[in-house]
C-alpha cells in the first residue's frame, strides 16, 4: 500500500517528507547548538588569601591563566599556567560556576589546587592543599581574554 502511495503520488510524498523532517531537524539543531563545545580563555588575579591554619585573611597579588572547553553541562578539558595536570573528568558544569582540580608532585609531597569560577561574575576562588590538607584560600577575579598567538 506505501509503496503505491508513493508511486502514485511521488510530488505528495516528498512534501510530507520533508515537513516531517523539517519538524525532526528543528529541535535537533537547537539540542546541537546547546551542547556546542565552547573554548574560554580566562585571565584572572588575586586580590586576597585566607591562611587556614591562622584564620586570618590577608591582602595577595598574583594572577593565573585558565584555558576551558565546555559546553553548557560539561567540562571537557582545562588547563592553567601553574604546574600540574587538571583533571576535567573532576570539574563539574552549571549554571552558575565551573569547577577543576589540578595536582602535581614534588618528591613526597602531593599539591592540588581546586578552582572555582563563578559564570556569574568571575569571581575566582583557589583552594590549595598540600597532602590532602587544605592550607590556602586564595580569592580573585577573572575576565575574558584570548590567545595572544
Amino acid at each position: 500500500m506505501a509503496n503505491r502511495f508513493i508511486r502514485l503520488f511521488p510530488a505528495l510524498f516528498l512534501m510530507i517528507l520533508a515537513g516531517v523532517l523539517a519538524s525532526i531537524a528543528s529541535p535537533l539543531a537547537s539540542i546541537a547548538l546547546a551542547n556546542e563545545v565552547k573554548r574560554l580563555a580566562l585571565d584572572c588575579t588575586y586580590n586576597s588569601t585566607l591562611d587556614l591554619e591562622k584564620a586570618k585573611t590577608s591582602a595577595t597579588s598574583g594572577s593565573v591563566s585558565i584555558l576551558l572547553e565546555l559546553t553548557d553541562d560539561a567540562l571537557i578539558s582545562a588547563k592553567t599556567n601553574k604546574n600540574g595536570f587538571c583533571d576535567a573528568k573532576r570539574g563539574f558544569v552549571s549554571d552558575i560556576e565551573v569547577n577543576f582540580f589540578c595536582s602535581w608532585s614534588l618528591g613526597e609531597t602531593n599539591i592540588a589546587e581546586l578552582y572555582t569560577v563563578s559564570r556569574v561574575s568571575g569571581a575566582l576562588e583557589t583552594r590549595f592543599y598540600v597532602n590532602d590538607k587544605a592550607g590556602l584560600i586564595h580569592y580573585g577575579q577573572c575576565r575574558i581574554g584570548a590567545p595572544l598567538f
